[in-house]
């Protein structure tokens, strides 16, 4: 069979030293060749995109995250499907392949990040190759890679090396601070005591103890993020766990007319796990979710079990504005907050929790939809259900 010059690139020196100019693969034969991979490589990612942008052909793979058939796609421009974007942006901070195979006439590799039908950032590696008819380059062959998981997975690593090392930053700085910070808490509240509450110094030694307070409980935040201590495990009932934190955020949310639902398996999801730490992180990312969102909004809990059955997912979603794309990097970092009042720690110490249990934690930004954390954690002995249940709890 005959090759592009891209496919020959795939070759060593030794074996294959170039295609001449009868040896390129024009655009029929290399919808032919296409075809035949579909039909063998099902499961692969294949796009094939003529010189418009327009989409030939694709394995059903790909598509199937978009929400479209063959059908759909076809004669459809690839920017539109991929980036949902109506026209060819040039300036995107992306190369576009089909330009750069048209303008070299070579391969092209690169990364891409699409969106998916729901909009979701999907991180895809890129090899494309050129076709030809005659000696102008008609289209491409692309070869697609997700690689979203691989991608967080590095993130994630990397983000307990810098972590790990920030704690016990702040174990250090916080068992130092507390001794020194309890005197003045204690010497403030005895002098008030001993002074005539209509005297000026009363009010001020007040705020001093109101701001000593204040530094504690920083202080507690910084030991339960720095924490080196294993969890207490035992089996525990994920949902249980889910409906007890929507009990204890039912009070905030009912101030700010916020309902709360809870989506939950339609069976029990065993979990070894430690029962106060989980129920800490998922009491965090609800406040969170109740400041974010305003009144007659909906914060959702959701519970599932993966299709491979050793994995399940708790998601806490609101339907607030969303985050600012330029934070969602750094929101899990220690002492990086939004709020004035913050401490910019709740989200690390639930990050730090969710690491102890050999779990992931990450975001999904919908922007002006809202925002979605999710924790997956290993599954113990999980019940896969026979037919797929949801009870829908509307917490009062």
């Amino acid at each position: 069979m005959k090759t592009s010059r891209g496919a020959a690139n795939d070759l060593s020196p030794e074996e294959d030293p170039g295609p001449s100019h009868k040896e390129k693969l024009d655009f029929k034969r290399a919808r032919e060749i296409c075809n035949s991979i579909f039909e063998e490589f099902g499961q692969e990612e294949v796009v094939v995109v003529d010189g418009s942008f327009r989409i030939v052909d694709a394995s059903s793979l790909p598509l199937e995250k978009y929400g479209l058939t063959k059908g759909h796609a076809i004669g459809r421009r690839c920017h539109e499907i991929f980036h949902h974007q109506k026209t060819y942006n040039e300036d995107t901070r992306y190369t576009c392949p089909l330009a750069e195979v048209k303008k070299t006439g070579k391969p092209h590799r690169c990364v891409h990040i699409h969106l998916d039908k729901e909009g979701r950032k999907l991180i895809h590696s890129i090899s494309s190759y050129p076709v030809f008819e005659g000696e102008e380059v008609a289209g491409m062959v692309q070869f697609l890679r997700d690689i979203t998981w691989e991608t967080n997975l590095q993130k994630h690593f990397g983000d307990q090396e810098k972590l790990a090392a920030i704690g016990r930053l702040a174990a250090g700085v916080a068992h130092e601070i507390n001794n020194p910070l309890t005197t003045i808490l204690t010497s403030a509240m005895l002098i008030q005591e001993d002074i005539p509450a209509d005297n000026p110094e009363h009010e001020e030694l007040a705020l001093i103890a109101k701001e000593a307070l204040r530094c504690r409980n920083i202080v507690s935040n910084l030991l339960d993020f720095a924490r080196q201590s294993e969890p207490c495990k035992s089996d525990q009932d994920v949902n249980d766990i889910v409906a007890e934190a929507a009990a204890l955020v039912r009070k905030p949310a009912n101030f700010k007319d916020i309902r709360l639902t809870c989506d939950l398996h339609g069976r029990e999801i065993q979990a070894h796990c430690d029962k106060a730490q989980i129920l800490q992180c998922l009491v965090n990312l609800a406040l969170n979710a109740i400041d974010a969102t305003e009144p007659g909004g909906t914060i959702t809990f959701e519970t599932k079990l993966l299709p491979e059955g050793n994995w399940m997912e708790i998601s806490v979603a609101d339907t607030g504005p969303g985050l600012p794309e330029n934070i969602v990097d750094k929101i899990f970092e220690p002492f990086f907050t939004t709020k004035p009042t913050g401490t910019g720690l709740g989200l690390s110490i639930t990050h730090g929790f969710v690491r102890q249990h050999r779990g992931f934690i990450s975001v999904e930004n919908r922007a002006d939809i809202g925002a979605a954390f999710t924790i997956r954690l290993p599954v113990r002995g999980a019940k896969a259900p026979v037919v797929s249940l949801k009870k829908i709890l509307s917490v009062p």
